[in-house]
């Protein structure tokens, strides 16, 4: 596997994770907080 290969396949990995943790209550409350300028209350889901 050369470079190139690797780089795509973490990038793909790390696309997928995003869009796993995208769909959290986490990610909305610090969307939510980050809008409100306000400390962020999470909840570890």
């Amino acid at each position: 596997q050369n470079l190139a290969d690797a780089v795509e396949q973490q990038l793909e990995r790390e696309f997928s994770e995003q869009e796993r943790l995208a769909r959290t209550q986490d990610h909305r409350e610090g969307m939510r907080a980050v809008i409100q300028r306000r400390a962020g209350n999470f909840s570890r889901r």
